[in-house]
């Protein structure tokens, strides 16, 4: 048989010819290797191991020996031809000891402490074989929930969440890869938020992607009323309530919320409880209005999340549900980690997918046509490929076992796409290219099921038949409940030398990074497109050079010599507007048994509303869900241009349940990252990282309601140097004498390090770095003043901290610590742990609000990782109030008493000897000066001074700067001033009131400190539970506030407010 006009059938004597990256791929994860890590079978030997044990099956069925035989020439010929190929755990396992063959598998979490840990332990089993897993956790009862056994309350499913996820980490599949999973929650679950903030600080999670289930109802009321309440209802008992406004995220309860009677009614003992989102039948009671979360609240913390970090998808479950062909065995709650395959508790899926590139025949002619006799018979013996491998598996739990035998689920998919359009000469960003990918996936999809009835009526319906949609909808015999998915096909892909899943190329040339810390990927996989080398070999444009500026840029769009038509052909990832990934998207969902995994592709500078008009168009064209990835949110990706370095995530799923690429965990997005400037041709790259001098400039944007072919991209301005002319050098600049700065504190093998950042606050750049051991000795210290002088002349010159920190994390010693952040292995890798904090604090809070001691830097270090709650969003969400100028800003609290100021945690202080002025004190200072008391000497330049001080407010001429976490604000010339007066209000001389401290004194006092074994940073990492410098009065009785936890309680009256 021949398979396409370019390969013809092979038998098991042929040893496969493969790319060389497919080599790879198979000597790093696939072949069989002995104790001392050499592999010990080749390509051959694998692709004969798995079609001998799938073809095994055939006697269970009534087969001969001959028909055995024969279905192993043919699964043999399927994979070595490049046609089919099956997911990586069949490729792995069969014929071996292990013996399990699925990828995808859904475990429930049960509302109990024995159900939650079982769920572990099948978690364990499952990832050790190399499947992925999936989790709803809207069982879950939630945070601060009544526990009748103990009487005790729950710490909620993100704390469990968190217990899944260290039990992946522990997990290492064999030889192959870590564990992927995919976590799912209702939107209207009480936890909500805490859900939707879980992944914004990139390192917690890493294995999850997640997605937010919304029910049609949901999203049908948030459609026609976005400001309508968001209602959350208890999965344990139904009960409904509402979110406060100004809920803390990382704090709140089930007692934080409001109960409401304005819904309907379920039974507590009704499964509806948790998967019906509640229904308004009467008004909100008047007193809450206003205050309590939004639907509008839910969806723009979902988008601006997604556009930060990629994460979460929004999964549209009761589409799901509505085609699921075995609802009287129940509902689907969960996907596997990347999208595509929803599934019941307990069931598992085995995937593999066709080549269509192979089946273009007179490629890239205008006799360019498609083989469908030869791709239907691909198509019917990859069916029973897939059919068999469910006979053959070996299940890790017997609760799987029994029911992927009762529903027999397979999901066979594409692969080769783009390379099939770009063979046929058919962009893929135009009409023809989406009619296209839906005439591929209706034929694939209708020849599946076809067979599957063939197979139906010699081997007989998948025993859950009767009761299916299969037999009450459509009175059709069917082997398999569903028999197509389209998954995203990482190093499968890679083994068959074709483009992946039904994704556009990300570049004609580029580097992959799949293999990173394994041997085979000490150098990155360097691929081209054969196709396009092929055409611009014909066509006589192509050379070395032209390859080599492919691979930087990632597109042919702007390169001259290539002729318009191939350039309107070969469009890539970087080519492509938005609106066309999701007109592929929903084209194959209309073809597809179960879902699609597809990525959403953004360019950098694409804007939060960008993500939000894909979302709601994911709705509108009936897609299962979608999830977006917009360039450079993620810190690494497997694919990049050449010389490009990994991208910082621009803002602390790639996949959906229909619509995510296997990357989010298991093979991340399909996107570039910022190439550097060079003198050589400018590379194409995203608006500069922040704290970057100037933006690069942008050509050719694209919106998301256009149809041209290129997206918005940025191209850095590359001056052109003169052949002789000097070129430019950098210089450090010169530093004022007096700067801001903060104080980290690192465990390091030499002890604790203290490190100081001095900081530009309006450029929001960084200075210098400093750093002191407690107990290093000379040689250790030494050393440290060394690195730090090097990386101050760094970043003097205007160089980023980013590259500090890739430069000095990992370096290792003989010398190691643990710590909670993981193990420190160096001097180096301490001073590079304590920067990556800074720079985390920096992107969740903002520099401003750090040098103001605005937030609790405690919190960035607390088991929950989300977010302050202090972001845009949650601004947004909090009450409303009047702005005067006197009063604070960023949100901050409204001053209690008539006109006078109040600060918020002014300063923290790391001197021994003296601390800073509490609010009280400067509010106190401030009303004598205007006619509480008498002082000597007061003019009027030093009552504006105290009273800018009072309000927060930076004032120059050396009287008084805004305060920040490291300095002390001296008052130098103040205390010359004020005299006596000063002195009575400085608590009787137990505080005094300090301007910035330059950086010599600063240095000298904390060197003094640390040498004298003093901690001088104890205190500052919860200075939110310090009430000495939050003193504020009540609005009730004039006393003094505390802050505990959050919140401002009087210690008079009992008056609070969180």
């Amino acid at each position: 048989m021949v398979l396409s006009s370019h390969r013809p059938a092979a038998t098991l004597m042929d040893e496969p010819t493969l790319s060389e990256n497919a080599r790879k791929v198979l000597e790093a994860r696939y072949l069989k290797k002995n104790e001392q890590g050499d592999c010990v079978e080749g390509p051959g030997a694998l692709f004969q191991r798995v079609a001998a044990a799938i073809a095994a099956v055939e006697p269970q069925y009534g087969g001969s020996e001959a028909e055995q035989s024969l279905w192993t020439q043919r699964f043999y010929s399927l994979m070595v031809s490049g046609a089919f190929m099956p997911n990586s755990p069949t490729l792995m396992n069969a014929g071996r000891e292990m013996g399990m063959l699925s990828a995808c598998f859904v475990l429930p979490v049960r509302d109990s402490i024995s159900g939650i840990f079982d769920s572990i332990k099948h978690t364990a089993l499952i990832q050790k074989a190399g499947g992925g897993t999936g989790f709803a956790f809207d069982e879950l009862r939630p945070t601060g929930d009544f526990i009748r056994s103990s009487g005790g309350t729950t710490s909620g499913p993100i704390t469990f969440w968190r217990a899944f996820s260290e039990a992946t980490n522990a997990i290492q599949q064999g030889a192959f890869r870590r564990g992927a999973n995919m976590g799912m929650m209702y939107v209207h679950h009480p936890d909500i938020l805490k859900f939707l903030h879980a992944k914004q600080d990139l390192s917690q999670f890493t294995n999850y992607n997640i997605s937010v289930k919304i029910t049609d109802q949901w999203m049908k009321e948030f459609l026609a009323d976005a400001d309508s309440p968001h209602f959350v209802r208890n999965p344990r008992n139904g009960r409904v309530s509402v979110i406060p406004r100004d809920v803390d995220i990382w704090k709140y309860d089930v007692r934080t919320l409001i109960d409401v009677d304005c819904c309907e009614r379920i039974d507590e003992a009704a499964p509806e409880r948790y998967f019906t989102s509640p229904r308004q039948i009467s008004p909100l009671p008047e007193a809450l209005r206003g205050r309590v979360i939004a639907k509008r609240d839910i969806w723009e913390f979902i988008i601006r999340n997604a556009w930060q970090t990629g994460e979460p998808g929004v999964v549209f479950i009761d589409r799901i549900n509505e085609t699921n062909p075995t609802p009287h065995i129940g509902r689907m709650e969960a996907t596997n980690p990347c999208g595509e395959q929803p599934l019941l508790p307990y069931e598992a899926c085995n995937l593999g997918s066709v080549n269509l590139g192979l089946f273009v025949t007179d490629a890239c002619t205008p006799d360019a046509r498609v083989d469908w006799d030869r791709l239907r018979e691909a198509v019917h013996w990859s069916t029973r490929f897939l059919d068999n491998v469910i006979d053959a598996n070996e299940y890790p739990l017997e609760e799987i076992d029994r029911i992927c035998k009762a529903n027999r689920k397979i999901g066979l998919g594409i692969m080769g796409f783009a390379d099939a359009l770009y063979k046929l000469g058919v962009p893929y960003n135009s009409d023809e290219g989406v009619a296209w990918g839906e005439k591929f996936m209706k034929f694939v999809n209708d020849e599946a099921h076809n067979y599957s009835e063939h197979l139906a009526r010699t081997r007989g319906c998948f025993p859950n038949w009767k009761g299916s949609h299969w037999q009450t909808l459509h009175n059709r015999l069917m082997r398999n409940a569903c028999t197509t998915t389209v998954a995203p096909t990482g190093t499968i892909s890679i083994i068959a030398n074709c483009s992946g899943g039904i994704e556009p190329m990300f570049s004609l040339a580029f580097i992959r990074n799949v293999l990173r810390g394994q041997k085979q990927g000490e150098r990155p996989l360097v691929e081209s497109n054969d196709t396009f080398v092929q055409v611009a070999r014909a066509r006589g444009f192509y050379s070395e050079a032209l390859m080599e500026r492919i691979a930087r840029e990632g597109t042919v769009a702007h390169i001259d010599e290539v002729p318009e038509d191939i350039q309107r052909v070969f469009v890539c990832a970087h080519d492509i507007a938005p609106v066309w990934h999701m007109k592929m998207q929903a084209a194959f969902q209309r073809h597809c048994d179960s879902s699609i995994s597809k990525t959403i592709n953004f360019p950098h500078t694409a804007s939060v509303e960008d993500v939000d008009t894909i979302y709601r168009l994911a709705f509108d064209m009936r897609c299962k869900g979608v999830t977006v990835y917009r360039d450079g949110c993620r810190a690494f990706q497997p694919m990049a241009l050449k010389d490009e370095k990994p991208a910082a995530a621009a803002a602390p799923s790639a996949a959906s349940v229909a619509a995510s690429p296997a990357a989010r965990v298991a093979e991340a997005p399909v996107v570039a990252s910022a190439s550097p400037a060079t003198f050589a041709a400018p590379a194409v790259a995203r608006p500069a990282a922040r704290g970057a001098e100037a933006p690069p400039q942008t050509v050719a944007p694209a919106t998301l309601a256009g149809i041209a072919p290129a997206v918005a991209v940025a191209v850095p301005s590359v001056p052109s140097v003169p052949s002789g002319a000097a070129v430019p050098s950098l210089q450090p600049r010169d530093l004022p004498e007096i700067v801001s700065g903060l104080r980290i504190r690192q465990l390091t093998p030499f002890g604790n390090m203290h490190v100081k950042i001095t900081v530009d606050p309006r450029r929001e750049t960084e200075l210098e770095v400093f750093a002191q051991l407690g107990k290093g000795g000379d040689v250790a210290t030494s050393d440290l003043e060394a690195i730090c002088r090097m990386i101050s002349l760094w970043l003097r010159a205007g160089g980023s901290l980013r590259h500090v920190i890739k430069q000095l994390e990992g370096i290792g010693s003989s010398l190691q610590i643990p710590t909670r952040a993981g193990r420190i292995m160096s001097l180096g890798d301490g001073l590079a742990c304590a920067l990556k904090k800074y720079t985390r604090a920096k992107e969740r809070f903002g520099l401003r609000a750090m040098l103001l001691g605005d937030i609790d830097l405690g919190e960035l270090y607390e088991s929950s990782p989300a977010p302050h709650h202090r972001s845009d969003v949650g601004d947004r969400l909090a009450p409303s109030r009047p702005a005067t100028d006197d009063g604070p800003r960023n949100g901050g609290p409204a001053a209690p008493r008539g006109g006078d100021p109040v600060i918020s945690a002014p300063s923290v202080t790391i001197s021994s000897a003296t601390r800073t002025a509490t609010a009280s004190e400067v509010t106190l200072l401030s009303k004598r000066l205007n006619g509480g008391g008498s002082l000597a000497g007061s003019s009027e330049s030093i009552r504006e001074t105290v009273q800018r001080a009072a309000n927060g407010t930076d004032v120059r001429n050396g009287a008084l700067a805004t305060a920040t976490i490291e300095e002390t604000v001296e008052f130098n010339a103040l205390e010359a001033r004020i005299n006596a007066e000063l002195d009575d209000l400085l608590v009787r001389g137990e505080i005094s009131i300090s301007a910035v401290e330059t950086r010599e004194s600063v240095r000298s006092e904390s060197t003094e400190a640390a040498d004298a074994g003093e901690d001088v940073g104890s205190g500052l990492l919860h200075v939110h539970d310090n009430a000495q410098f939050f003193k504020l009065h009540c609005p009730q009785c004039d006393s003094q506030l505390a802050m505990q936890e959050g919140c401002k309680k009087c210690l008079g009256c009992g008056w609070s407010a969180c």
